[in-house]
């Protein structure tokens, strides 16, 4: 065989690989680190702030002192513009085509609520601003709203919309603190701020000006993670993740190797565990996609339609110590982050 032949094989030896990493990343049970009792997870969703906004911007004290002592990840994209989809992959993995914060679109996607419910798990949104539970509104108040629609994605899914127990998963934030103080925090929170304090602003807001709406945002941080942190559920090997909607211009997906359909922009992700502190950075590209199918391999359940493959945070689901280096899996790739000292 000529020597012309070796970059050839040598070219398709990397992408059966590819091939062959991305059938583990979907189908190996070694990548799902389940233990006997589920970890209670917190995910707040702020808004439409970017990556360099806010990490290392000295008007968000409180998020970048979690960042300093936590582990952030410094390639996390949303996945598209505007807002209502990205709420929408959080809890289904795949929004169609909606390019659109109209809150009258509907999705008939299978979600997260659907797949522990049948294991016997528990779900629940917390939303500031909503009046009470199963508020079925577009904004609340009327004229000047601080709960709006498009930020519940339970509202948008027809079998969550439809669902005559929905008032117990789509409650008032306030019920977040009873649940806190008496230990029945659900195996999976969604925690949604008002628009004066997910740092999007509207007409309700004593300011709108960029700066004030991420101080108030990060002041609302400082009052709820705190308290989720005091939380029995949460020392029990609790997980808090920190995410926005959406960011500032597009990305290019890694494994595609073409510009991907969502183009929601880099944004900060902050994680914070009961069982590690120090500094972690990861710089392997992550999604709200990955995030959530990282979520249903730890518990133990199966990827959501249309979703990237489940994928496992460093560290962040194992039972034992924090590790001083991990693994992060993407189909295509597999890479070592250390921690920085």
């Amino acid at each position: 065989m000529s020597m012309a032949g070796f970059p050839l094989r040598s070219f398709m030896i990397k992408k059966i690989s590819r091939v062959l990493v991305l059938a583990v990343c979907l189908f190996s049970p070694a990548l799902s680190i389940a233990s006997p009792e589920p970890p209670h997870i917190v995910i707040f969703i702020l808004e439409n702030k970017g990556f360099s906004q806010i990490i290392g911007n000295p008007q968000a004290p409180f998020l970048n002192a979690l960042a300093k002592n936590n582990m952030i990840m410094t390639n996390y994209h949303a996945m598209t513009h505007p807002s209502l989809p990205n709420y929408v992959e959080l809890v289904a993995g795949s929004s169609g085509t909606s390019h659109s914060d109209d809150p009258s679109q509907r999705f008939v996607v299978s979600t997260v609520v659907d797949k522990l419910k049948s294991k016997g798990l528990t779900v629940s949104g917390y939303f500031e601003g909503m009046p009470y539970a199963g508020f079925s509104g577009d904004r609340y108040p009327s004229r000047h709203p601080v709960y709006v629609q498009k930020h519940n994605p339970f509202m948008l899914i027809p079998s969550l919309r439809n669902d005559p127990k929905r008032a117990s998963f789509d409650r008032p934030l306030q019920d977040l603190d009873s649940d806190l103080r008496s230990g029945h925090l659900p195996d999976l929170s969604y925690v949604v701020p008002g628009l004066c304090h997910d740092m999007h602003g509207g007409s309700a807001c004593k300011s709108n000006r960029t700066s004030s709406l991420i101080e108030t945002g990060d002041s609302f941080m400082a009052k709820w993670v705190p308290k989720v942190m005091a939380s029995e559920s949460f020392k029990k090997g609790g997980i808090i993740f920190i995410v926005w909607d959406e960011g500032r211009g597009f990305f290019h997906h890694p494994f595609l190797r073409q510009p991907f359909p969502g183009k929601g922009g880099r944004v900060p992700f902050i994680c914070v565990t009961s069982r590690h502190k120090g500094h972690l950075e990861f710089s392997e590209y992550s999604d709200h996609r990955v995030l959530l199918n990282a979520i249903l391999s730890r518990f133990g359940l199966s990827s959501v339609p249309n979703g990237d493959p489940a994928s496992r945070f460093p560290g962040v689901f194992v039972e034992d110590e924090h590790p001083r280096n991990g693994t992060f899996f993407y189909p295509g790739e597999t890479s070592t982050a250390q921690a920085k000292k």
